[in-house]
């Protein structure tokens, strides 16, 4: 028994270091499975014994975009191999979370969802149709969209002296995090360049503008969309491409002006970020790409921070708040790399979730600061076939198909690698461009029904067990972290829970129901031209 423990306990060094030599399997025999579940079993039966019923002064929200089930295994197994070991055994920061649960993730309207509502669900408790961010599914059109607003997490926080902060390798007005912040009939608002003027002359703002608008409440923005800030004829700082911007106003400079005497930077590339101070900076922007970021497995990601690093820089800002805060943090190329059919980019932008995780675990404590992990949908990723244990998980399979070609144990049900004469090469994983095969032609590869994992630890994580729907997590947050009048009350919260720093006034316009339910009937009269605004191409 002793030797078993041994091996046990070696075997873990071994995937700890990262060592080159893979452990011989035929010490795995059943003495050693058996101390494995053991001490799998001890540890859960301690994690039960004494559940975490603390106030959640801190909250941090991490989403992988599009991270499905299917894209966790085969991270974790990528992970394991890139250190030197078969793979399989590895555990990931994800892994090692002590809580599990699963959501569903249809929106009020699709089977199959989108960022934007899910986003909204996670965020505020409230499932909207797909294609809406921060606004119920009757918030359809520019005016209803102002009626039906919901708050967020980020909003509550803010309301309560909270610091908060909204980091992103995609652009920060893309579906993800604008659902933190914004409300908007359509996520393609990014600036006003998409806007009808109709829907300006109503009262409606695109996605930028609101980000800037919360520029005195949000002490951390970092993420992509210079293109969004600045105008048609000006090339933003640090940016290759002109700006979007239709209204002239460039909201980089206007930023800076105001946060000049209030400790605030701007960033735009890893060489100013790392020159931050998180001790002297109250306020950070940092906008590193015109759009979205380079993949991690691309060469001129170099140039930019990597999602581990802009954890950590917003966590030192955040923290210095004694009253708490909130952060979101996204992984949000995971989904951008599945679209393209090209997993060996998906799953390394995994590996930056992951390594981004651990970074957080490691400068927080789960006494006062809870952390989830989700996703907001999966995609029509699988892995599967005949393949020995350490097979390179982007690799082919240890047989041929009935046509006696070679094939991948990683496909895609649809998608942008759908051929009709497959040819495979025994040396596919390792090209890194690589498209795997698909069943059905789409120019994209497309979304996923399956539910997504919940991952949490710290004050009543134990909560998020079971299957859910998608914006229970949002519930769980705020009565956590007593986000919220509905939440004050709770036996864990502090009494000064129901201070207010400031309303934002996010939910309906105060009109009476009847002036409402007018507007409601003659709305095509009163807001001519405010239609209904269709939302296609979601992805």
């Amino acid at each position: 028994m002793k030797l078993y423990i041994v091996t046990a306990f070696l075997l873990v060094l071994h995937i700890a270091a990262g060592k080159k030599e893979r452990p011989p399997k035929s010490r795995e025999t059943r003495g050693f499975w058996r101390d494995v579940g053991q001490k799998d079993l001890a540890d859960a039966i301690k994690k039960y014994q004494k559940l975490n019923n603390n106030y959640a002064r801190n909250s941090i929200v991490f989403i992988g975009d599009g991270m499905s089930l299917g894209t966790t295994v085969a991270g974790r197994i990528k992970t394991g191999q890139d250190q030197g070991g078969y793979g399989e055994e590895y555990m990931t920061n994800l892994d090692t979370m002590p809580h599990v649960g699963l959501a569903k993730t249809y929106s009020v309207d699709n089977q199959i969802s989108d960022s934007a509502s899910t986003a909204t669900a996670i965020l505020s408790g409230v499932k909207t149709d797909s294609g809406r961010i921060g606004v119920d599914h009757r918030g359809s059109s520019c005016w209803r969209s102002q009626q039906y607003r919901v708050k967020t997490a980020l909003h509550h926080a803010i309301e309560q002296g909270k610091s908060v902060g909204v980091v992103t390798t995609t652009r920060i007005q893309h579906a993800t995090p604008a659902s933190a912040y914004a409300h908007s009939p359509t996520r393609f608002w990014y600036s006003d360049d998409n806007m009808s003027e109709a829907h300006k002359k109503f009262g409606c703002k695109d996605i930028a503008q609101q980000l800037y608008d919360l520029k005195d409440y949000i002490q951390v923005i970092m993420g992509g969309g210079r293109q969004h800030m600045v105008p048609r004829d000006e090339v933003p700082e640090g940016g290759k491409r002109k700006g979007k911007r239709l209204d002239g106003q460039n909201f980089i400079k206007m930023w800076k002006a105001e946060m000049k005497d209030r400790n605030g930077s701007y960033v735009h590339d890893r060489k100013t970020f790392e020159a931050i101070d998180v001790n002297t900076t109250d306020y950070l922007l940092g906008l590193f790409s015109d759009t979205e970021f380079y993949f991690k497995n691309q060469r001129k990601s170099k140039l930019l921070p990597s999602l581990e690093q802009m954890t950590e820089k917003a966590i030192g800002i955040l923290s210095k708040n004694p009253k708490g805060y909130f952060l979101l943090v996204e992984s949000g190329m995971i989904d951008k790399g599945h679209h393209q059919g090209r997993p060996g980019f998906a799953l390394g932008e995994f590996q930056q979730l992951d390594d981004s995780l651990q970074k957080a675990r490691e400068m927080t404590s789960e006494e006062d600061t809870l952390i989830i992990t989700t996703a907001d949908h999966g995609h029509v990723f699988t892995m599967g076939g005949k393949a020995k244990r350490g097979n390179p998980v982007l690799g082919v399979a240890d047989e041929r198909g009935s046509d006696d070609q070679y094939y991948t144990t990683i496909s895609y049900g649809n998608g942008p690698g759908y051929k009709v004469n497959r040819d495979v090469k025994k040396n596919v994983h390792n090209y890194k461009y690589y498209q795997p095969i698909a069943a059905v032609p789409l120019a994209h590869e497309s979304h996923s029904v399956e539910d997504t994992i919940i991952w949490s630890r710290g004050p009543h994580a134990h909560l998020l067990n079971g299957v859910h729907e998608q914006n229970y997590i949002a519930h769980v947050l705020f009565y956590a972290a007593c986000l919220g009048p509905d939440n004050w009350h709770w036996e864990h919260c502090p009494q000064d829970a129901s201070f207010m720093a400031r309303d934002l006034q996010v939910n309906d316009l105060e009109e009476n129901e009847e002036l409402k339910d007018f507007y409601i009937e003659n709305e095509e009269t009163i807001f001519e031209g405010d239609s209904n605004v269709f939302v296609s191409h979601i992805h």
